[in-house]
């Protein structure tokens, strides 16, 4: 069966979609650096010598994870150096693949470096930047609201916000009545009223709302932004990319595609306080912004909302906070894309993924998502992996 726009988001097409949205969309190139960052070795792990404990008091060995996420390919780095790195399903190492929503994560960290360097006002209304959506809950709210994810809003039910995104993205086709780009469908959900202990509401619009504030306040477009502030001053060995939808708008919440290597070399970026190939390409104020542990009040926003792991997490910037690894962050995306960064312990994890999760999403605020029923497939469950591979690294010393 030829693979095309229709299908290819069918479980038993998920995986070729995650590899080939150059197939189905048109797409722009981030161009990789002159000199990439080399990647050294460490003494290596193997499966067996991991042993994976859950919170809520599970074993798990290292066969059974790669098995349940369906993995691509995951790479450990610990110190900077690779100390496990697989290939799974006929991915090799310089092959690409989706981020999923580990993409708001790149936005968030381009948007606080634009905030560090006076460009943007994250306490602002959003629509001082983009007037085109000042109707709009996203326009009405601040830029940090969107990027913590605090909006109070209903997406219409034939219109929900990842399939109704996809759709505007070009990555589906777009039914009768649907908007056919990204910035048009920022336009169609509807404030709704916000309840009294606040809002936590995860969902694509935010971070397309934001990304499109980033490129008015700059005049460049986000590939470029991307290129020239992460992927090139971190010495990225391979090209990065886009879908673009029908106007030509990156899609900024879930469309980043890069190989596993590049991928680890952003979640050491984070990790080494925005310092690669020694010098100091990212700003450290906005990286110990990245790091910083939400309030209270963040995590018991998320916890309300279900978004939460069992353990609890906190979100702010694009990016979670595991309560179960302080000081660690996640980009996380579905189908099993992960970066975890947990400087504590010198950790760098990143997952790409392709297990089938066809679980509705919310249209509305307040209304709870399905939990995913597999921990091995949450973020307690990377943490758990982190958990393993620091249990081993004792042990060895």
């Amino acid at each position: 069966m030829k693979i095309t726009r229709e299908n290819w988001l069918l479980p038993e097409n998920i995986r070729w979609g995650l590899r080939n949205a150059r197939e189905i969309v048109p797409t722009s190139t981030i161009p990789n650096a002159l000199v990439a960052s080399p990647l050294f070795s460490g003494t290596p792990i193997q499966d067996r010598e991991l042993s994976i404990k859950t919170p809520d008091g599970q074993n798990f060995g290292m066969a059974q994870y790669l098995a349940e996420n369906h993995v691509d390919g995951l790479l450990v780095m610990h110190e900077g150096k690779i100390i496990y790195e697989r290939y799974l399903n006929g991915m090799r190492p310089r092959d690409v693949h989706s981020w999923a929503s580990m993409s708001k994560s790149m936005v968030g960290l381009i948007a606080v470096q634009l905030a560090q360097q006076g460009r943007i006002d994250l306490d602002a209304p959003l629509a001082a930047y983009v007037p085109e959506l000042r109707d709009s809950p996203f326009g009405q709210a601040s830029v940090q609201q969107n990027m913590d994810m605090q909006l109070a809003l209903a997406y219409p039910q034939a219109l929900p916000p990842d399939i109704g995104m996809f759709a505007a993205a070009g990555l589906l086709p777009a039914r009768s009545g649907m908007p056919d780009s990204i910035h048009g469908f920022l336009k169609v959900p509807q404030a709704t009223e916000p309840p009294a202990n606040g809002i936590f509401y995860y969902q694509n619009g935010s971070t397309e709302a934001v990304a499109w504030a980033l490129q008015r306040v700059t005049g460049r477009s986000l590939s470029d932004l991307v290129r020239d502030m992460v992927w090139q001053p971190m010495g990225a060995q391979d090209q990065a990319y886009y879908p673009l939808d029908a106007a030509g708008s990156e899609f900024a919440s879930g469309g980043l595609h890069s190989t596993l290597r590049d991928a680890a070399r952003f979640g050491e970026l984070i990790r080494n306080q925005g310092r690669a190939q020694g010098r100091q390409v990212v700003a450290r104020p906005a990286i110990e912004r990245i790091l910083a542990t939400p309030s209270a009040a963040n995590q018991a926003r998320v916890r309300q909302s279900g978004r939460a792991m069992p353990s609890g997490t906190g979100y702010a910037d694009f990016w979670w906070h595991p309560i179960q690894a302080r000081g660690a962050v996640i980009a996380s995306g579905r189908f099993g894309q992960r970066i975890l960064v947990d400087p504590a312990h010198a950790l760098t994890i990143v997952q790409f993924g392709t297990y089938p999760d066809t679980r509705a999403r919310p249209a509305t605020a307040g209304q709870a998502i399905t939990r995913q029923d597999n921990v091995l497939r949450t973020d307690d469950g990377l943490v758990a992996l982190a958990q393993a591979v620091s249990r081993h690294l004792r042990a060895a010393r």
